[in-house]
């Protein structure tokens, strides 16, 4: 399996300005995906990186050092998030999750969005919903 549209998109955003970004997009060259994982809130899409790529200087990455960003989509008023996580130097999995509500099954409607623009944003939805209670 090759990586969809969205996740080619997704991944490009999460890479951009990276320090290893090179290193990243060389290893999704070649990348082949083992599965996806819908959990009804989210995705997980896990990654086959060839054994030749090249590797990280770290072979893991601690969750402050990951990239992030943030999705909107129609169907989610609070948006979505994504990260990737790596193991052994090298990319391992995407991680996709709603912050509620379920996963939309027409992803092309997709957006990234920076992630520090939205944070408020977010913040807003869940208080304004908290104070109508």
């Amino acid at each position: 399996m090759e990586l969809s549209d969205f996740e080619k998109m997704v991944l490009e955003a999460l890479i951009e300005g990276d320090p290893e970004e090179n290193i990243i997009q060389q290893q999704l060259v070649d990348a082949s995906i083992i599965d996806r994982d819908y959990t009804g809130v989210g995705l997980y899409t896990n990654i086959k990186v060839s054994e030749n790529s090249p590797v990280l200087s770290k072979s893991n990455r601690y969750i402050e050092e990951t990239p992030k960003t943030h999705l909107r989509h129609p169907e989610l008023e609070a948006g979505a998030g994504v990260l990737p996580w790596f193991e052994n130097g090298k990319i391992s999995t995407l991680e996709c999750y709603t912050y509620e509500g379920e996963w939309p099954k027409n992803e092309t409607l997709f957006t990234v969005k920076e992630c520090a623009d939205d944070i408020q944003r977010v913040a807003d939805v869940f208080r304004d919903r908290g104070s109508a209670n």
